[in-house]
């Protein structure tokens, strides 16, 4: 901010009108204002100090207090200020409170008044008024307020010789003094006290967390990372601990996938292995019920013994039959000239007929049975080949059933003669019909 012009009417020991033309000093630098004690140059600060903030620059001066006692009546008290500030040009305009005497005519002397009153031209040519919003919008323009202006805008000459004549140390104790910085000073070092504890609480982070990153559990492929991290850590640097943690992370989660593909696998192993246990024991179960049926085979051999015998006595009764149908049917073919008892041999072979083929149905029922048997005992004897202790006896069986087969041969030969039989009939019966036609 730098004023360019400053009116002061009946102001402190300026009884009329005084106009300051600031703008002659130049834009550059600083306006150092001189002269003898008493002669005004802190009222011209004043002045400066009360257009802008509605105060004095001093805390002894009271604002009704500002009027001139030298002034006469009809003369106005205010303060006009020009200045520039960012290169725009603002006006204000302030008038003090004050009170003042008033001669009348008649000679009578009364007190009167008047009220505070200021505005604000801005560079747009708006108007701001009111005593109360003029400060307000100088405060938020320059950003500071009446104390802080007054501290960076003068000194004052009994401190000047002061200043210049002091070391380093002094001279900023003056400074203090002179600026009223000593809260700043109080802060600067309660900042500094800040900053120890902070750099003592910065440095117990970095040891706690080099612990941490020292215990962390790192995968073999981020080793070499990670030792490089742990060589040049440093607590600015925590972001490469942050991507660290990241890859090891993402690590952990391919190390979870796979350890739950394993496991998967391990499960389907382990109900292929309990389907595959179960399977074993039921066979088990059915060894242990084969042995029972091994344990039972003297009673099927019986009842085989029993259906070979029976199948003998059979075969012979058959064969007799056989011999006689034969004797018959030579005997049949002798008497075929007789024409006479032809009807009667056609009777007879129909019996005949009949009575081989209920002797061949109960044979093949029988042959059935056997055969049925033999599949049992076949079945059994598969099942018993997967017992060890069970050699012996099924080479027993072997023998047996090779016995069986010899036995089942011959009657399967017995069979076949019933066979011819048959067919001779069928041969006969065709040569009856062929003499009947003739």
């Amino acid at each position: 901010m730098r004023p360019t012009k400053l009116v002061l009417s009946a102001f402190g020991p300026y009884a009329s009108k005084i106009e300051l033309d600031l703008s002659k000093l130049g834009g550059n630098g600083v306006y150092l204002i001189t002269g003898d004690t008493g002669a005004g140059k802190t009222t011209i600060f004043d002045a400066i100090t009360f257009a802008l903030f509605g105060k004095p620059s001093g805390d002894i001066r009271d604002v009704k207090t500002l009027r001139s006692e030298y002034a006469n009546e009809e003369i106005e008290t205010y303060v006009e200020l020009d200045f520039i500030y960012h290169s725009e040009e603002y006006h204000v305009y302030r008038r003090p409170e004050y009170s003042y005497t008033h001669v009348q005519k008649n000679g009578e002397v009364k007190q009167r008044s008047k009220s505070a009153d200021a505005y604000l031209i801005l560079p747009n040519g708006e108007r701001i008024v009111k005593p109360t919003e003029v400060t307000k919008q100088v405060e938020q323009l320059l950003g500071m307020k009446r104390d802080q202006f007054r501290q960076i805008a003068m000194i004052a000459q009994g401190s000047f010789l002061e200043i210049l004549n002091a070391d380093t140390k002094e001279r900023g104790k003056l400074f203090e003094k002179v600026f009223m910085t000593s809260k700043y000073s109080i802060l600067m070092d309660r900042l500094n006290q800040m900053a120890k504890e902070g750099t003592t609480k910065l440095n117990e982070a970095k040891l706690r967390l080099q612990q941490i990153i020292s215990d962390i559990r790192v995968p073999v492929i981020l080793q070499e990372e990670y030792e490089q991290i742990l060589e040049t850590f440093a607590i600015d640097d925590i972001q490469s601990v942050y991507d660290l943690l990241d890859k090891i992370v993402a690590n952990a989660k391919e190390e979870i996938k796979t350890l739950q593909k394993q496991k998967d696998l391990i499960q389907k192993q382990l109900q292929k292995s309990r389907k595959e246990e179960a399977e074993k024991a039921k066979q088990l179960q059915d060894l242990l019920s084969l042995e029972k049926l091994i344990s039972e085979k003297p009673t099927k051999e019986e009842k085989v013994s029993y259906f070979e015998d029976k199948l003998k006595v059979d075969g012979e009764k058959y064969k007799l039959q056989i011999d006689v149908l034969k004797k018959e049917q030579v005997q049949i073919e002798h008497e075929l000239p007789e024409y006479i008892r032809l009807t009667e041999l056609t009777t007879k072979l129909s019996e005949i007929k009949k009575q081989l083929s209920s002797v061949a149905k109960d044979l093949y029922a029988k042959i059935s049975l056997k055969k049925e048997l033999d599949e049992d005992i076949t079945l059994k004897q598969k099942e018993s080949q997967t017992l060890t202790n069970c050699e012996v006896s099924l080479n027993k069986l072997a023998i047996q059933e090779e016995e069986l087969q010899k036995k089942i041969s011959a009657f399967h030969h017995a069979s076949m003669t019933q066979k011819e039989y048959q067919i001779a009939v069928e041969d006969l019966k065709k040569k009856t019909i062929s003499l009947q036609k003739t």
